[in-house]
């Protein structure tokens, strides 16, 4: 009994990171390792074999990434304190967030309502290290690919670097240190192209892309942004939308256009393409309106497809065209009637009808209170149409605020032409302050 005592004392002492420092990170072992793996690479008789490369892959591997190796994002405080040491929590203002930071030896932790959710390297054990792994995991692969076990072992590894650099990345990314976040995702989109692993990355390049494309790298975003391009990844026309941002910021402004008109073809509904090619039409004194044929092409080869309406709708939208607009929504919703954004753009385009004719009301003289009436029945009655479609919007997505409002403002408007819309306007209030 008393042995087992002695090493549940040791256990909870090295539980505790005050003996050994950061709890499970031994530094000088960890460097004699990666000392040893490279004197063996210099050695003639262990030089040439496989093993001995993939021994140095592994032991640059291990020493730089130890003091993180157990560490998540999402980690809860105990599960923290169990893997790495317990540690009283001090707080730090990080990004405008009041945050909990633990402190050990090699880094330092942030959590917000006890979940980590970043954590800054302040020391590191093994600078380089993840370069010099796949260094040596390249050679391993270059003189013995042929071989079915080192090809594993090196397919293994190559790997383990791929899911360290993604989460270097998205460390990186949610502390906002943006340079950092974009070079770990290219790399870790380049070990897929490296034709050693086999992952079919859906996310790296976009976000290394991204953020070149924030942080204003814009050939590095160009390169990263493309190979989403040619991988498929669209992200609903972000893509392009981005590509084309960085391609402009190179002065490729020929490339730049072509992006957002086959950013367009393809994806009519995004908002961010068409006003970008509004954009750089208004820049170069082009005639906007040539978008249009763009739209319709999409629509001559789907023609069933009620994205490319309601995306051609939009552009009419932007271009001030308020019936060609309504018109082309009108199509969308006989193809799809149960959509939400449909019903709540052919709403908001009446709203507009009504807001143009409102205002010539407002400036129009008048001789008599009668065409006055007369007048703002008809100004009404534009309003009025666009009850049906923002009712019917409300039915398929109650919860959204934005169409409560619109509701809330016409009944209010039209509220003495009925006992039913006063009604309706102290049903929509009611909701609306509820929501908000």
């Amino acid at each position: 009994m008393k042995r087992l005592l002695v090493l549940v004392s040791v256990a909870v002492l090295g539980a505790a990171g005050t003996a050994f420092g950061q709890a499970g990170v031994n530094e000088s072992s960890l460097l004699q390792k990666v000392d040893k793996a490279e004197a063996a690479t210099k050695d003639p008789k262990k030089s040439g074999k496989a093993a001995t490369w993939i021994a140095l892959g592994e032991a640059n591997y291990e020493a730089t990434t130890a003091p993180t190796s157990k560490l998540f994002k999402g980690m809860d405080e105990p599960t923290m304190n169990l893997v790495l040491g317990r540690r009283d929590l001090t707080s730090e203002t990080v990004n405008d967030m009041e945050l909990g930071k633990a402190s050990y030896d090699y880094l330092d932790v942030y959590l917000k309502d006890g979940i980590v959710v970043f954590w800054k390297e302040k020391k590191t054990i093994n600078d380089g290290g993840l370069e010099k792994s796949f260094a040596a995991y390249l050679k391993a692969y270059d003189l013995d690919k042929g071989n079915a076990s080192t090809l594993k072992k090196v397919q293994e590894g190559v790997t383990t670097l791929y899911n360290a650099y993604k989460q270097v990345g998205d460390n990186n990314y949610t502390q906002r240190s943006m340079p950092a976040a974009a070079a770990a995702f290219g790399k870790a989109y380049d070990l897929t192209k490296g034709g050693i692993i086999d992952v079919q990355d859906t996310t790296s390049g976009f976000n290394a892309g991204l953020i070149y494309a924030i942080i204003g790298d814009y050939a590095d975003g160009e390169k990263y942004l493309s190979a989403a391009l040619d991988d498929g990844l669209y992200k609903g026309g972000d893509t392009y939308y981005y590509l084309n941002i960085c391609q402009a910021g190179e002065g490729k402004n020929a490339e730049a256009k072509e992006t957002l008109m086959e950013g367009i073809k393809a994806f009519p509904m995004n908002t961010k393409l068409v006003e970008g090619l509004l954009s750089v039409y208004a820049a170069t004194g082009e005639d906007p309106n040539t978008i249009i044929p763009i739209v319709e092409e999409a629509i001559q080869k789907d023609p069933k497809n009620p994205e490319l309406y309601a995306g051609l709708g939009r552009v009419y939208d932007k271009l001030g065209q308020a019936d060609k607009s309504i018109e082309a929504f009108n199509h969308a919703l006989s193809l799809a009637p149960e959509d939400f954004g449909t019903n709540f753009n052919i709403g908001l385009m009446l709203i507009k009808q009504g807001d143009a004719a409102n205002n010539i009301l407002k400036d129009k003289p008048f001789t008599s209170k009668k065409a006055f009436d007369e007048d703002l029945a008809k100004v009404n009655n534009m309003y009025s149409k666009a009850l049906a479609p923002l009712e019917k919007a409300h039915s398929l997505n109650p919860k959204d605020v934005s169409t409560v409002e619109l509701l809330k403002n016409l009944y209010f408007r039209l509220r003495d032409e009925s006992p039913a819309n006063m009604d309706n306007y102290k049903k929509y209030n009611e909701l609306l302050q509820s929501m908000q």
